[in-house]
């Protein structure tokens, strides 16, 4: 007589011996591809420090702007020069350590040939379109900055996307940037350092000058606008972690999948 009840159990054990197998092997390289993140984060880390520790150098010229990566470039220190084009300002929703506001996006005529945007700074959501101050004499002088060179970000934040239509701008999508504003620029920009090129208005002797009150949610009154040097570079580094909890997990899937294999059900309580 044949024992389906046994062979139907033998069936199942085989089935999850190798479910958990395969969610082994899943964790393993889950694991795999946490130490490689881990691996590229200390070297981002490690590139960065050493790059802020130099001094600006002259940006590239227009013809090696192709080569460049943002593996190899990003946040180098930087110097240029040239002409500020603020007729042709584009302001960007921006979330900083000063609040909700804008960064203002205006393209540099370089005096090297091409066009670069820059990211002069922020400005906080209670001056609204408060026009952003601008170096003695600029446009028509030509103004020295420096700052951190950044590669284009996604023109998508959450549920909200780009409108140039509408005026509506969520991220700094430099192609979009420079097709709104009808130019050929660099495919990076510039987030200028603090005082990187010009000496801002203040807004404590904008309000007294216009006798506005500022909002109880407005940040500290002693800021530049625009506010440049918000460049965040902290960069999280949990990959480790996450690389050793996945490797737990493998073990114990193995773990269970050996103890289960070598179980052997009492026969008398069959």
């Amino acid at each position: 007589m044949t024992d389906r009840p046994g062979r139907t159990g033998g069936v199942l054990r085989i089935v999850v011996c190798l479910a958990a197998l395969l969610a082994a092997a899943g964790f393993v390289a889950l694991s795999a591809w946490q130490w490689q993140r881990l691996a590229w984060k200390e070297a981002l880390i490690e590139r960065v420090e050493r790059q802020l520790s130099a001094a600006p150098q002259p940006l590239p010229p227009a013809r090696d702007w192709p080569g460049m990566s943002r593996e190899a470039d990003e946040y180098r220190p930087v110097a240029l020069q040239g002409w500020l084009e603020p007729e042709r300002e584009i302001r960007v929703l921006a979330s900083t350590e000063l609040g909700r506001g804008h960064w203002v996006m205006v393209p540099l005529h370089l005096t090297s040939g091409g066009r670069v945007w820059l990211n002069r700074g922020f400005v906080p959501e209670a001056l609204g379109n408060r026009p952003a101050a601008l170096p003695p004499g600029a446009p028509q002088a030509q103004v020295q900055v420096t700052g951190l060179l950044r590669f284009s970000e996604a023109g998508s934040w959450l549920w909200q996307r780009n409108d140039p239509a509408a005026g509506r701008w969520v991220g700094r999508e430099v192609a979009a940037l420079s097709q709104a504003a009808g130019i050929e620029a660099a495919p990076f920009f510039i987030d200028v350092s603090r005082d990187g090129e010009h000496v801002g208005e203040r807004v404590a002797s904008a309000s007294a000058a216009t006798g506005a009150v500022p909002s109880a949610s407005a940040p500290a009154m002693d800021i530049h606008i625009p506010q440049g040097g918000l460049t965040v570079l902290r960069f999280s580094n949990n990959h480790r972690g996450y690389a050793l909890t996945w490797l737990a997990l493998a073990t114990g899937s193995v773990a269970a999948a050996v103890m289960l294999w070598r179980y052997k059900p009492d026969s008398r309580n069959a």
